[in-house]
Order: C-alpha cells, then structure tokens, then sequence
C-alpha cells in the first residue's frame, strides 16, 4: 500500500510510521514523506549479504502508466552501473527486492511489473556475464519517464539486531549533505553511505560533529571514489568519536589534475552569434557552450555566476544588461571572463561587434569595461579583426586573447579537421586549442599546476597558425594584450561534486534492538517540521539539531499534541556543534503523549563575534526509541526508528 495526502489548507507536513514482525525480525521504521513527486530518485544505502533483504519501492500516483522505469544499481568501487528497466502503472505501487535480481551483459534486463522476483534478460538471448545483487553494499537511482516516489526498506538481523529500516529516497544531488543524528557509545554502531551517480571519480569527505563543549569537527575524506559507486565510512572507527552523540557534514569535491585555489569568486559572460542573416557562421555557438563547459568543469566557475547568451538572446540589450550585473556584482580580486564567438565590422568611425539584433561598438564596450572593479578580467576575442579590437579594450589589469591579427579572418571547422577531437562538433580553430589549453597539463608550461590564460594563448597560438596555414591556405595568427603583473590562473584545484548521503544506526538500546536510516538534508534552513513522535509507554522521543556554522544559534522547539496544546522551550546550540533534545523530559506535559515538533533558528550574536550571515540555519532529526504492544494480539516489537525533518524558509 502506498498513500497520497493532499491538503485543502495552507499545508501540513506528513509520516508514516511502520510496526511489523518480518520473518522473525520485529521492530519499527518511519519516514518523512515527500512534498512532491519526481523523475529522479537516489537511493544510497542497500545492503544484501548475510541477513538483510532490501527493498525499492515505487508509488505511481499520476493517471497514465509509467512504462519506462529505470534502476541503476551501483556498487562499491567499481566504476560502473548496471541497468535494469520496468514498468509501474498508474495508481499503483510496486516493489523491487534488490537481492532477487541478476544482471546480463549484452541483454535488456527487465524486472517483470506483474511480480517480485528475478529479472529476465530481453532481446537476443546469448550467453553473458551475470552480475548478482544478493551479497553486497548497493546504491540504487530510479528515474522515470513519469513522475514517481521512491523509497526503500531493509529487513536485517544485524550482529544479533533484527529489524528494519526505511527511508524516503532524494530526488536530487547535491555537494554537500548533513544528517544531525549519530552515536557510537554503548552498543551503537553508526555509518554513513554517499552515492556517487556521476562519471567522474569524486573526493568524498566527512565531517564530525558533538555535543562536547570545546570539541574540534574531524575531517576524514575517502580520496578518489570511483564513478558510479557507493562509498561507506564506520563512524565508530573514527578515533577522535568514541562514545559520543555524533552529527555527520558530507561534502565532495571532483578533483582537476591541474590548478590551486583561490578566494576570489569568478564571474563569466559569454556570447556566440551564428545566425545572421547574411553569411551565417557555423559553429560560434558551438565554441561558447564549450568555452562554458570548460569554465565550469576545469576553472571554477558555476552557472549561477555566469550569463550565456546565443543567437537571439544574443542581443544589443541583453549584454548593457549583463555588463551592468557585472559593474555591480564583481570585486576588484574576482575574476571576470568575457568571451564573444561571432562576427566583427569595422568604419571609419571604428570596430564593431556584430550582435544578433544590431551592432555594439568597441568604444561603448570599453566605457562599459570601465565600470568594472576586478583588475584581473580575461577577455577572449573569437572573430575577424580581433586583434585590433583586443588592442583597443587593453589597459591594466586586463589580459586579452585575440584569435587572429588586425585585418585577419577567424576560421572555424568541422570535427574532422581536428586531429583527436575530443567532441563531436565543429569549432573556430581559436575556441578549439583554448579549451584544450584548460585540460592540458602540456599548456603548464612553468609546471606549477595551473594553467593561466597568458599559458592557454602560448600554448593555443602556433596549434592554430599551423592548422589554418595547413586547411587553407591562409593566415590566422593569435594575439595576446596583456596588462596584468603576474598571470591570471584560470584553472582550479577542485570544482564542486554532486552525491547523495545517507546514514545508518544499528544499536540496543533498553530493551530495544533494531536499526534506523535516514536521507540526508541538502541544505539548512531556520524552520523544520518533525510530525512523528510519542512520548508514552515504552517509547522515548529525541529531536536532533545541528549546526554546522561557526556562530552560535538560538533554537525554538515548538511542541504540537492532539489536543491543541503548544509547548514552547529555547535552547542554545554551539557553533559546529549537535544539540539533543529528549522531548518526554522537555515538560510534564510531554510525558506521555503525541507530538509534532517545529524548530525554529535564529543567530545568537555574542559580543566581539562577527556573525557570517543574516538568519540562522540548522538541520533537524527525529529519532525513537520503542517497545510496542500490538493491539490486536498484545504482541510486543522492541526497536527504533528516525527520520529527517522537512525543511523551510
């Protein structure tokens, strides 16, 4: 059974909350629900050796079937995925035990939507490598031609702990992950998994927060985790976290072979035009969504600090208004890149860049650069005559890269002039080599690891002299103005990489013995929303906060019961610090009952202490502790169970 809860009012926030006795395992689990549903589910923890069956489910709640359902299931360091596809329709869920299913190589590999079991290879049927999923660490991402929900349950007896676990999948990715619940006293083990659903190989590090008044975070960072994998770390085995309450900060990064760091942000504007109405040219656009590609992947720069426009969006008004955010957003440390892909003009009265919908004069263009702060802008020039145009936007601190001389043409060609083309499409013979410069540890020509844009113009200059002079005949020779002290280093060390973190407790805790697991929050916010919770009989109730910043904050836990009753309590949480919060000793009359929980954060200013942002953000958890007697039989199933909050502004 899967539910749907829809709200006429202003929004609730909903559970569910699970008691069973699975083949001898008795227990509990629960899970926040999610407020909407998605194309893209990541799923991190799985496991299916020794005792443990995990389990994928799927909620179709849309009105058409979804017919092209796909897993990929990954393991531990591999470097590889293995695909299966299904089908769920509407209004319906579906279940996919993980430890059931058997890859082929060569074949379609179809999870039958009319049962649980094994998959069955489609198509031609040859013999084939088969890969089993029944003894090993799984993550699994689920996306859909429709929208869906995505969760997953696990059944275990773990060193003599039989339960269950379950939680809501992610339906996003992200660089940095946090899961405030956490302990490695007594008989507790805790460990955190992160997916890494990329084709890159990512640095995955994680950081350790307590509740001990004076305790440093630790940092351990698993280096190199390969593409398409799952990654573990025993917090218990961390030796600085013996016996104490624990929060988890998990953060990658995707390593780039050649370059360092900076505290400088980097800006960029780019523009290729291709389609004007008299001699159009081929592949400008090309050239500025490589340069763009480029920039983010080796340089640093993120789209959110960028604007790239082409074609008609590539206009005379558009670029006032990015050179305008540019005056107004980069400082004079930043680093600025312009680049234009198209055609230039020149009169009497001086040179042109030729825009979509008109012409922008050079001499406009450097009043406008004039404005600017930053005294390290990079501008690459990919049109006829850019040589003279560069010539007249010099000036200090300021390189310009020209792909041609005064009075040349830039040429431009398709893949297959290119010797080794890394890409499919064409590209001008300047925005070629330059984007080959920012990869190429050959361009470092001073060997320091990082490639500036005086190395990319030597290393791309005489590459695309001698393929023009070669193709046709003609001449095409790079020019570099530069007015900078120094170079400009545009590669990076590291850019940002995207994974999902999900943590695990397996523990005895009382009369209780069982497991629990929870998704990770992507982000902080200053409200949570925690709407499971008991207090009575043989259950204990805990809200978890963490604070990841340096700053202390003010927590207000809000305590909602059946009746209408509001509780209010304050209470402080250090900087980088976890706060637990056992709601059943929070009041007399939260002894025993039902309850909701909302936190609210704020920023505790202390005097002589700079607060680094303007409202408070933490991560909020609830975890239980239980034994419950069935009802209807008088059963008992002793366990626990914990969930992440949901999260708003």
């Amino acid at each position: 059974m899967a539910t749907e809860v829809i709200c006429d009012g202003d929004g609730v926030v909903a559970e569910r909350a699970m008691y069973f006795n699975y083949n001898g395992k008795a227990g509990g689990h629960a899970s926040i629900g999610a407020s909407s549903t998605s194309n893209c589910w990541y799923l991190p923890e799985g496991y299916t050796g020794g005792d443990f069956d995990t389990y994928v489910l799927l909620m179709n709640p849309n009105e058409e079937d979804a017919e092209n359902v796909h897993l990929k299931l990954m393991k531990p360091g591999e470097g590889k995925y293995y695909m299966f596809r299904t089908s769920v329709p509407a209004g319906r869920r579906f279940t996919v035990k993980i430890d059931d299913l058997v890859w082929k190589e060569g074949q379609e590999n179809v999870i039958p939507a009319s049962a649980v079991g094994p998959a069955t290879g489609g198509g031609e049927q040859t013999p084939a490598a088969e890969v089993k999923f029944d003894n090993t660490d799984v993550s699994t991402f689920v996306y859909s031609d429709q929208p869906l929900m995505a969760e997953r349950s696990m059944y275990f007896n773990y060193y003599g702990k039989a339960g269950g676990s379950n939680s809501i999948g992610a339906p996003g990715t992200a660089q940095e992950w946090y899961l405030p619940e956490g302990y490695t006293g007594g008989d507790f083990d805790t460990w955190v998994s992160a997916m890494n659903p990329s084709g890159d190989t990512v640095d995955i590090t994680y950081t350790f927060y307590t509740n001990t008044p004076g305790f440093e975070p630790v940092s351990v960072t698993h280096a190199g985790v390969a593409p398409w994998s799952r990654d573990t770390i025993h917090v218990d085995d961390v030796p600085e976290l013996k016996g104490t309450d624990v929060a988890t900060k998990v953060t990658a990064t995707r390593p780039v072979k050649l370059a360092g760091t900076e505290g400088a942000k980097r800006y960029a504007v780019l523009y290729g035009v291709e389609n004007y109405e008299s001699d159009p040219l081929q592949y400008s656009v090309d050239d500025l969504y490589d340069v763009k590609h480029r920039l983010v992947d080796y340089c640093g720069f993120s789209y959110d600090n960028m604007r790239y426009r082409s074609d008609e969006c590539a206009t005379v008004a558009n670029l006032q208004e990015d050179l305008a955010w540019l005056a107004s957003e980069a400082g004079p440390e930043d680093i600025v890149v312009l680049f234009f892909g198209g055609k230039s003009s020149a009169d009497a009265a001086g040179n042109y860049l030729e825009l979509y919908d008109g012409s922008v004069a050079v001499s406009d263009l450097q009043t406008s650069l004039s404005s600017l702060q930053t005294q390290k802008l990079v501008g690459l020039l990919s049109c006829g005559n850019s040589g003279a145009i560069a010539a007249e936007l010099a000036g200090e601190g300021r390189v310009l890269l020209a792909s041609c001389a005064e009075g040349e043409e830039s040429y431009e060609f398709g893949a297959e002039e290119f010797a080794a083309a890394s890409y499919d499409g064409g590209n001008g013979a300047f925005a070629h080599y330059l984007v080959e410069a920012l990869a190429s540890k050959v361009a470092d020509a001073d060997d320091n690891g990082l490639v500036s844009a005086e190395e990319a113009h030597n290393y791309l200059k005489d590459k695309v002299t001698a393929l023009v002079a070669a193709k046709n005949g003609q001449s095409q020779v790079p020019q570099l103005l530069d007015g900078t002290t120094g170079e400009i280093d545009l590669t990076v060390k590291e850019v940002p990489a995207n994974i999902v973190a999900e943590r695990s407790v397996y523990f005895k805790y009382g009369a209780s013995a069982d497991g629990a697991t929870s998704i990770g929050a992507c982000c902080t916010y200053p409200n949570w929303f925690l709407a499971e919770g008991y207090t009575g009989g043989s259950f204990d109730t805990y809200v978890l906060v963490m604070n990841p910043y340096d700053y202390a904050q003010k927590i207000t836990a809000i305590f909602m019961t059946p009746g209408g009753q509001t509780i209010r309590k304050e209470y402080t949480v250090a900087p980088f610090n976890r706060l637990t919060i056992k709601v059943d000793d929070a009041d007399p009359a939260l002894a025993s009952t039902d309850v909701s929980t909302r936190i609210e954060a704020e920023v505790l200013e202390s005097a002589g202490a700079k607060v680094s942002c303007a409202s408070g953000g933490v991560v909020a958890e609830r975890a239980m502790y239980f034994v419950y007697v069935d009802p209807a039989d008088g059963s008992k199933k002793a366990g626990g169970s914990c969930s992440i909050g949901y999260g708003s502004w």
